[in-house]
Parts: structure tokens; sequence; C-alpha cells
């Protein structure tokens, strides 16, 4: 339990230390086990509260200030630019197609485990059963198994990409009181 306390600090720790926060062209959220990095140009909807209740923007992100979310406040029809400060206190989610780092490479792995035991064990049994457990079968099985795990681990990898590709494709929302995620300011 401990272990993966201080691992998720760790990682948090690193993902900040490895971005590049200090200039203010990339948002950070994190809810202490993932980290969504939000870079200059990315679009982005906020939902926030403002004078008139609870509003939502949809915009390119700018950069972030000590205490404010800037976006792009310019529209279809009004193609000049101005911004928008958004007040980080406010914020209740946001909404982005980025994917949380790490978020593929863990797809990935679980995919591959998944997708090359069941075809290395598989081709293997099928080896065995075909060959009446004779000497040939015995030999030519682990070999076999190898060669069905690697085959299925690769389907694995174009499944897990698929499969992100999909569940990342449109805009997800994050929200940062309900589940614990926070804007992260280092300035």
């Amino acid at each position: 339990m401990i272990k993966n306390k201080i691992s998720a600090i760790i990682y948090v720790f690193s993902y900040l230390i490895i971005t590049d926060i200090v200039n203010g062209e990339t948002l950070i959220i994190s809810n202490g086990k993932l980290g969504l990095e939000i870079n200059y140009g990315e679009e982005l909807t906020v939902k926030y509260t403002g004078r008139d209740g609870i509003e939502s923007h949809t915009g390119d992100f700018f950069g972030i200030s000590q205490d404010s979310i800037i976006l792009d406040n310019s529209s279809a029809f009004n193609q000049n630019f101005s911004e928008l400060n958004i007040d980080i206190g406010s914020v209740i989610s946001m909404k982005t197609k980025v994917a949380p780092s790490g978020n593929l490479s863990r797809r990935i792995e679980t995919y591959t485990r998944i997708f090359g035991l069941s075809a290395g064990v598989a081709s293997a049994g099928y080896v065995m059963v075909a060959s009446d457990w004779n000497i040939f079968g015995i030999i030519v099985a682990p070999m076999v198994g190898m060669l069905g795990a690697f085959g299925g681990g690769s389907v694995g990898v174009i499944f897990a990409i698929l499969s992100h590709y999909n569940e990342f494709s449109k805009p997800k929302e994050y929200k940062l009181q309900n589940d614990n995620w926070r804007i992260i300011v280092n300035q």
C-alpha cells in the first residue's frame, strides 16, 4: 500500500520534472496516478463558474499564469485574435482529446500480454495434441509456442493502438472537483 503511494508520488514528481512547465505554455492536470499534458495550441473546452453561472468555452490553449488559464477567444465568425483568461479556482472541468501520459504504453503492455499468452498457449497446445505427444510434438511445441506468442503479441499491439485511438479520438472530460484532478501551476 505504501509502496503504491510512494511510486505514485515519484511518478508525478518525475513527470513534472521531465515536462516543460516553467514557461507556462503547458497545462498539466493530475489526479496523483495519471498526468495529462495539454500543450500550446491544443483544443480545450473549459467549463467554469462565471458571472452568469456555469459557462463553457472551447478554444486553443495559449498558456497558464499563476491564477488563470489563457484560451483563444476568437470564433469562426470573428477571426481576430483575442484571449480569454479563466480563473483557475473557478474551473469545474476540462474536455480534451489529449490522452493521459503512459496510457498507450500501459494498454499495449496489457493487450500484448493477453494476446501473446493466449496465442502461445493455443499454438503450442495444438502442436502437442496434433502430434499425439510424440517426440516431434514435444520438441517443436515450444518453438511453435514462441512464434504464436510473438504473433499474438503483435496482434495485441495493433488492437491496443486501435483501442487507444478510438477512446481518445473524441474529447474526454476531466472533472476537477469530483474526480480529484488538479491543475498544477509551477511559476
